[in-house]
């Protein structure tokens, strides 16, 4: 399926990659996948010559936008996953206007669902909240140190999911 989603993704070069016509064309091409198959998906579009955002997100965890002072916000879901069992689901795209200093982080919810030692309290959206915010750090700097506090935070055990980061600087 994963092949399938790349073909789709790539087909949207004639619609300029509108993650809009993202979402759809991958909704369309796993039409014919089992009803139990679905995709969640976060895409974005940046103009940087006019500061503009613009996003879908079918299902995947909210990603957080932060300012130059490091104000965050949350990017808002679209609607819901991908799937054959809702071929005639639609989402809406969104748009921000983005400043110089700006940054984007996107994650899996295996990060925030992290246990700590002992089947205990998960990591959570507001610790890595707290992290963005509070770091006057970016790229490679700042996946370290969330990663580091994931760590610490599960005792190194081994994950149970996928954690998986990527951020952008929107300068």
């Amino acid at each position: 399926m994963v092949g399938i989603v790349k073909a789709a993704f790539r087909a949207t070069r004639e619609d300029g990659f509108e993650p809009l016509e993202v979402a759809r064309r991958i909704r369309n091409a796993i039409r014919p996948f089992d009803e139990d198959r679905f995709v969640s998906l976060f895409c974005a579009r940046i103009a940087r010559d006019d500061r503009i955002l613009e996003w879908v997100n079918a299902g995947h965890p909210k990603a957080y936008l932060w300012d130059d002072e490091r104000n965050v916000s949350e990017l808002g879901l679209s609607g819901t996953v991908i799937s054959p069992a809702l071929p005639d689901m639609d989402w809406e795209q969104h748009r921000a206007h983005i400043e110089p200093g700006s940054g984007l982080l996107l994650f899996t919810d295996g990060l925030t669902e992290a246990r700590a030692e002992g089947a205990g309290e998960l990591f959570g959206l507001q610790r890595l909240r707290d992290i963005v915010a509070g770091e006057p750090l970016s790229g490679h700097e700042l996946l370290d140190a969330i990663m580091a506090a994931v760590d610490a935070h599960s005792g190194g055990r081994p994950a149970d999911d996928d954690r998986t980061l990527l951020t952008v600087s929107l300068d």
